[in-house]
């Protein structure tokens, strides 16, 4: 099963069977099932027919998740009376799914495609990028650009940590809504949620970069800057000593 489900797993001693015939073989589950998925909706249909109350509710939350066989949510109240009926204690809680996602029509459809990335993030990205000078020729200049860059850096990277974490798509999805979508609903929304977060990062990153090419600027201005003040100042001092030299020596000196 692909989702957690109602099922309270064999609280209560199995029933008397309610039907003394043979179960008529089990209709063959729908698309997107594996092997695993087949095999549970066969083994609930048999159990059901033979008066198994879990097998009921197993197979009521198949019909109604549409997780395996067709989605047939008249099939799956039916099967939940039934049950209820048979004294199954998980009967009830199901049979209220029905009734309950009438009212959760418009959270169903908002988190299936409704949400926009602004809705999803609940934050605007307002981390103030750093000024660079052309280039920095002193330390102290140098470490202070340094330092509102990292402050940049790790605002960025903070809320980037908050949006997105370890944070898996089904877990944005709020629960009491998730439990009365569909498979195809939970997986449509899935998909959705993924694309605003894949284009929210496409955005920060989109945002960053001339950031981070302004920074690579500065450096390399920066350090050739400082390279040549460096050459200068030997070439400089070279020429010096060579002068001195030259003095001690006996030579002209000016």
């Amino acid at each position: 099963m692909k989702r957690i489900v109602l099922s309270i797993a064999l609280l209560c001693a199995a029933v008397p069977a309610l039907a003394q015939n043979s179960p008529a073989p089990a209709p063959a589950a729908t698309r997107h099932t594996t092997p695993t998925e087949q095999r549970a909706f066969t083994d609930a249909t048999v159990k059901a027919a033979a008066g198994d109350s879990d097998a009921m509710l197993r197979l009521g939350e198949m019909y109604w998740y549409g997780d395996g066989p067709p989605l047939d949510r008249e099939k799956a109240d039916t099967l939940f009376r039934q049950a209820a009926k048979a004294g199954n204690p998980g009967a009830a809680a199901a049979l209220r799914l029905t009734p309950e996602r009438q009212v959760h029509l418009a959270d169903i459809a908002y988190w299936s495609g409704g949400i926009t990335a602004r809705q999803l993030t609940g934050a605007q990205f307002n981390c103030e990028g750093p000024a660079f000078p052309p280039y920095s020729d002193i330390r102290v200049d140098a470490v202070k650009v340094v330092k509102s860059y990292e402050a940049y850096r790790g605002c960025y990277n903070n809320y980037v940590e908050k949006l997105f974490g370890d944070l898996p798509t089904a877990r944005r999805i709020p629960a009491d809504v998730a439990l009365l979508m569909s498979e195809d609903e939970f997986e449509q929304a899935a998909r959705h949620i993924d694309k605003l977060v894949a284009s929210t990062v496409a955005d920060l990153q989109r945002i960053s970069a001339p950031v981070l090419a302004e920074r690579d600027r500065w450096v390399e201005r920066s350090v050739a800057y400082i390279t040549t003040q460096e050459l200068r100042r030997q070439t400089t001092t070279a020429a010096s000593q060579m002068n001195d030299r030259a003095c001690n020596g006996g030579g002209h000196c000016p």
